[in-house]
């Protein structure tokens, strides 16, 4: 029997891999499969005018932990929040204490790139249907998120432990740029996006973008343009 294209895209050579584990090699760990996404003004979303710099709000340093021996195929490393940055984090957990949204905007006027809170107002928007809004508070997160990042991001090879709380935000801004990419019918884009929290994690996938690439992979073979 014809094996399947999608069958087909899971295999190395003759031998058929189990789809996990194969799209990990594949995504993960495979400098050659880095995501296509490359690095205008930012790695992760283009400033509009007018926006300030991101410059130091985040800091980054090397990650030495458990996750490095589990993954040794990459280069480990983990956000910094400086003292600025962790006062606004305070702020903004008090004001989720007091379930009060309208006080959110006073944590981004003493940090205007506090990345929680452009994430929590970016949720707010969309559940508000202000579709314009909730991106333009997703691209700020990410485009802050980007200011630290090491040339090497786009290479597959740059890993961040989701152990780590300062890291977590950019797992969510990625798996929220994803399902806006969805939602907007860009499904190649979402892949590539896809790819990135795939990749940046290791082994742990802690937003299930193995599934997201696993879902997308028929299509592309499909339009023959999985390689």
């Amino acid at each position: 029997m014809r094996p399947d294209p999608f069958s087909r895209s899971l295999q190395i050579g003759n031998t058929p891999q189990a789809p996990r584990s194969h799209l990990h090699a594949r995504f993960a760990n495979n400098p050659h499969h880095a995501t296509s996404i490359r690095r205008t003004s930012s790695f992760l979303a283009t400033p509009e005018p007018g926006w300030p710099s991101a410059t130091g709000v985040l800091g980054l340093e090397r990650y030495e932990g458990p996750e490095t021996e589990r993954d040794e195929s990459g280069e480990w490393f983990s956000f910094v929040h400086p003292l600025s940055y962790r006062q606004a984090q305070l702020m903004f957990l008090e004001v989720l204490q007091q379930a009060d949204g309208n006080r959110l905007y006073d944590v981004l006027a003493a940090q205007p790139y506090h990345v929680d809170t452009h994430l929590q107002l970016s949720e707010m928007m969309a559940q508000q249907g202000d579709s314009g809004a909730s991106s333009t508070h997703l691209s700020r997160a990410l485009y802050a998120l980007s200011a630290p990042l090491p040339p090497t991001f786009t290479s597959g090879s740059f890993r961040l432990p989701y152990s780590r709380i300062e890291n977590r935000a950019l797992y969510i801004a990625i798996a929220r740029k994803v399902a806006l990419l969805v939602k907007g019918g860009t499904w190649r884009t979402a892949f590539e996006w896809a790819k990135i929290g795939l990749s940046i994690s290791g082994n742990a996938d802690p937003f299930g973008m193995l599934c997201w690439c696993a879902r997308e992979v028929p299509l592309f073979v499909f339009d023959g343009e999985v390689s």
